[in-house]
């Protein structure tokens, strides 16, 4: 009787274990962005074909305004074509040719007049022959051509789009003209930078994740861009929201066979493997793990400082000042989407009878004006200040907004909180202390 005993509580605690930890196996099924990808954008710039030459792409970072271009003959396509051709590299890392570098070489058959088509060759085989290539893309107006270094459909890949001067970024093309392109022509002449392209580089692949409570995407990064995912110490990992654009700053490097340790709203994320051809990824979910890089439930606020802009000076306040009664703390940037979608209900909270709770209210990157009228302007009642960087790290925060609620001894009870859901959680802490 008393090993059964045992043997229903063990099974019992596998079960609760199980709610908090358990190992994903994921599809990488998604073509995700970072957010290098949604501000970077590369210029590919196109140049004459001399005769049936093309020059060796001359590098910004390594060549010289004196250097001079090296040619090599190639076989052009078959056919007749109407527009001048163009030839451009294109980025890859799994290339190490002695004449192009890490880049492929492509041909345009009308880089210069944007409302015609234009067919894209690319030397996939690397030998200067563009007829044994397969067909050519074909790129149409206002759509961009993928182009694609391997017959694996998630390896490493290129979006190729026309470039349409625009006040917007006449300035950028001009100085592409005149600063980046002209002082290394080397004897290579120049479409012009309005008829070249933009080039992006699709090398993250990501999966979604959700199971009723908790949601996620996550995303590996080829940073190398060679068609293999999970090089160790190069490649990268990232967490993020269901829908948003993964953060490089969170990012971290892989280990041997992709592995990686990674934290989002007090969850640990523990690689286990990464498919090097990014089929899949399996990691341990774990909810009940002691943080490495962020505040872990139970454990006392680390001590700070910050500043409260008052009528003719800044006035420090300490944090343990606050003990004796629950305390939120929420940090935010103005104007990002998750302030606006929590201010309401943050302000809202700010107008009741809080007679057991402190509200704090600290800034990242506001101005002192601004601040110091927030209380008047939403009439609320509430401590509003600043979170320098030194607080962001003191705090161990990866993300801007949070929340953050502790109890009478300062101990952190929930971190990553909104304010929508600050009195419930107090009230359920309540009720457990009475238990």
């Amino acid at each position: 009787m008393m090993k059964a005993k045992h043997i229903v509580f063990f099974g019992l605690f596998l079960a609760s274990f199980n709610l908090f930890s358990q190992t994903l196996n994921l599809p990488l099924n998604l073509r995700v962005e970072d957010a290098e990808f949604t501000r970077l954008k590369y210029i590919t710039n196109m140049f004459y074909l001399k005769g049936d030459q093309v020059s060796n792409p001359l590098d910004i970072n390594s060549a010289k305004e004196k250097d001079s271009a090296q040619w090599k003959h190639v076989i052009l396509p078959k056919g007749n074509f109407p527009y001048v051709m163009g030839y451009g590299y294109l980025f890859n890392g799994a290339v190490t040719d002695p004449f192009t570098g890490n880049k492929t070489l492509f041909l345009s058959s009308n880089p210069r007049y944007n409302n015609f088509l234009s067919l894209i060759w690319v030397d996939q085989n690397h030998n200067f022959d563009f007829t044994d290539d397969g067909d050519p893309d074909t790129m149409k107006r206002d759509q961009p051509v993928i182009i694609h270094f391997s017959n694996n459909p998630k390896g490493y890949q290129i979006e190729l789009k026309r470039i349409y001067r625009t006040d917007k970024n006449s300035l950028m093309l001009h100085l592409n003209d005149d600063k980046i392109v002209k002082p290394i022509l080397g004897g290579r002449s120049h479409h012009g930078s309005s008829a070249s392209y933009y080039t992006k580089r699709l090398n993250v692949l990501g999966a979604r994740y959700s199971n009723g409570y908790d949601s996620f995407t996550i995303g590996v990064k080829d940073v190398n861009c060679n068609g293999i995912y999970g090089d160790e110490g190069v490649d990268e990992v990232m967490v993020g929201g269901y829908h948003e654009v993964l953060k490089n700053l969170n990012a971290v490097k892989c280990g041997v066979d992709g592995k990686a340790y990674l934290e989002r709203f007090n969850i640990a994320y523990k690689v286990k493997y990464i498919d090097p051809k990014g089929h899949g990824i399996q990691l341990f979910r774990d909810t009940a793990a002691k943080l490495k890089f962020s505040l872990n439930i139970g454990e006392k606020i680390p001590r700070f400082k910050f500043c409260v802009p008052e009528k003719r000076k800044m006035k420090r306040h300490r944090i343990r000042k606050f003990k004796g009664e629950y305390t939120f703390i929420y940090i935010w940037r103005a104007f990002s989407p998750q302030y606006t979608r929590d201010s309401a209900s943050f302000h809202a909270l700010g107008r009741r009878s809080n007679e057991d709770l402190n509200l704090i209210s600290l800034n990242h990157g506001g101005g002192g004006n601004y601040i110091k009228y927030y209380t008047k302007l939403y009439k609320t009642n509430m401590v509003s200040g600043f979170a320098t960087n030194y607080t962001i790290e003191r705090l161990k925060l990866n993300t801007v907004p949070t929340g953050i609620l502790l109890d009478a001894h300062q101990r952190v009870i929930a971190s990553g909180i909104r304010p929508a859901l600050v009195r419930n959680a107090i009230e359920k802490h309540k009720r457990s202390l009475d238990h």
